[in-house]
């Protein structure tokens, strides 16, 4: 398709192209995704396009808020920020990838995900499940591979965007009240 559009120039084409290669290659965490955005933004801005940018709303605003050191025109940037910010706010679910899990959370890592999320210590959560401290932080680091996080605030909203809010904490034969 890219051989197609530089051929029969179909420049339009090829910003979206570049675009989706570029959000391709960041999900996929493959290649320099910031070498075909600063492509794609420089050909769009060759026509002043700006739609065809902003279209891609939430998919495609993270990655621009860190499209700063590419080589664009800043002003031509700074409206493609604008309008995109637009269109992912109007439409947030757009484009965005479902949260899925490669390897699935055990009842175990699904209780103590929920009690993290609950803002319980770790010492807390110990004495709810009846484990010791360090079974909570060998469960921990299981969790946040699992969810592919680095921390607990990455773990709550990647437990928020699985569905966990809406769950309550599994129940067993110890109540303890949380802070």
């Amino acid at each position: 398709m890219s051989v197609y559009c530089e051929e029969y120039y179909r420049n339009y084409n090829q910003i979206e192209l570049g675009l989706l290669r570029t959000m391709i290659q960041y999900r996929m965490k493959l290649g320099d995704w910031k070498k075909s955005l600063e492509k794609a933004l420089q050909k769009a801005n060759t026509y002043d396009f700006i739609r065809v940018v902003a279209e891609y709303g939430t998919a495609l605003f993270p990655l621009l808020e860190q499209a700063e050191k590419l080589d664009v025109d800043k002003k031509y940037l700074k409206r493609i920020i604008a309008a995109t910010k637009s269109m992912a706010k109007n439409y947030p679910a757009y484009l965005v990838p479902p949260v899925c899990l490669k390897e699935p959370l055990t009842e175990t890592e699904k209780r103590i995900l929920a009690l993290l999320c609950t803002d319980a210590t770790i010492e807390e959560i110990a004495k709810i499940c009846d484990v010791t401290y360090n079974t909570v932080r060998y469960h921990n680091k299981n969790i946040y591979r699992k969810l592919d996080v680095e921390n607990r605030g990455e773990a709550k909203l990647k437990a928020r965007q699985l569905g966990f809010e809406e769950r309550s904490v599994p129940s067993n034969s110890k109540t303890i009240h949380l802070k």
